[in-house]
């Protein structure tokens, strides 16, 4: 019975040294790469690449549209009548530390013996009696008027401009005609589609 135990110790003993050698050399090296093994190519170890970017997360909605260039729609309404076309007055301006962006404007015009030619979107310029005509939006023919004629034109511009702030606009025309008499109307809405960008 004692040779039987002397015998398994002296088996135990070596296996037991020979364990905590193993472990201490695995732990003065430090911790084992990732090692995977693919069928038919040589051995490839998977690592963490130093400097690892970190995750970047938007919070704000906003910060993303600002990105794609897209910010604040704005929808800009503007109306002209010919009894009151003499008067220049700012409809609209760009607010401070803003840009105008306007990609399309669209409207329509009643008439009622009179017709207009050269209608647009214009900027007040110091200096000036009228706006510069900046977009144009429409051109009714201005041939000789009759009597109780009457048009409803509607019009779809694309325009794609940019304005800096504090640009101040009014609509302005090349030339208007009537037929005279008691009956004389004309009077044109439109609004201007776009977006106001920051200015850096």
């Amino acid at each position: 019975m004692n040779r039987c135990v002397l015998s398994v110790s002296r088996c135990l003993v070596p296996a037991f040294v020979t364990a905590c050698w193993a472990t201490a050399s695995l732990a003065q090296q430090g911790p084992p790469t990732v090692g995977v093994n693919v069928l038919n190519t040589p051995r490839v170890q998977i690592v963490n690449p130093p400097n690892a970017p970190a995750a970047n997360f938007i919070v704000n909605p906003g910060d993303l549209a600002h990105a794609l260039g897209v910010q604040s729609p704005i929808t800009i309404p503007f109306t002209w009548d010919i009894k009151t076309q003499g008067i220049m007055k700012a409809q609209y301006t760009v607010p401070t530390g803003k840009r105008l962006i306007i990609h399309t404007v669209s409207g329509n015009c009643n008439s009622v013996n009179a017709n207009v030619g050269g209608l647009a979107i214009g900027v007040i310029t110091p200096g000036l009696s009228v706006p510069v005509p900046m977009i144009w939006v429409l051109d009714m023919p201005l041939t000789p008027t009759n009597q109780n004629t009457s048009g409803t034109p509607v019009f779809n511009v694309l325009a794609d401009a940019s304005f800096d702030a504090g640009t101040q606009f009014d609509i302005t025309f090349n030339q208007a005609s009537t037929a005279g008499g008691p009956n004389v109307f004309l009077s044109c809405k439109m609004n201007a589609f776009g977006q106001l960008l920051d200015v850096p």
